[in-house]
C-alpha cells in the first residue's frame, strides 16, 4: 500500500512542477504581450511585417489572383494560421505555401 501511495504522490508532484512551470512560462509571455502600448480596446493596429523582394511579388500576384489586395490576403493568411491548432498548422501552413507556389510557377514565364 505505501508503494502505491509513494507513485500517486510522485505523479501528482510532476503534475505540479508542470503546472509551475506552464504558469511560469504563461506569465512570460504575458509580460512580453502586455509591454507594448500599442493597442487600444476595440480598435485594429497596423502591424509591420518584413518580406524580402521575392515575397513581396509571391504576395502580389496571389493577391492579384484572387482579386484582392495584398494587405487584406496578408491579414487572411496570417488569421488562418493563427486559427489552426499549433499542431496541425505547420504542416496545412506547407501544403497551402506548396499550392500556392505550384499556382504562381503556372503563370509566370520562365
Amino acid at each position: 500500500m505505501g508503494d502505491i501511495l509513494d507513485s500517486i504522490g510522485d505523479r501528482i508532484a510532476s503534475v505540479q512542477r508542470d503546472l509551475a512551470e506552464l504558469e511560469e512560462r504563461d506569465a512570460a509571455v504575458a509580460s512580453l504581450v502586455s509591454s507594448g502600448t500599442r493597442r487600444r480596446p476595440g480598435s485594429s493596429v497596423v502591424y509591420s511585417v518584413r518580406l524580402d523582394p521575392a515575397e513581396v511579388s509571391a504576395l502580389e500576384t496571389a493577391a492579384a489572383m484572387r482579386g484582392l489586395k495584398p494587405s487584406v490576403l496578408a491579414r487572411n493568411l496570417i488569421r488562418m494560421g493563427l486559427s489552426m491548432p499549433q499542431e496541425d498548422a505547420v504542416s496545412k501552413l506547407v501544403d497551402r505555401l506548396s499550392e500556392t507556389m505550384q499556382e504562381l510557377r503556372a503563370i509566370v514565364p520562365r
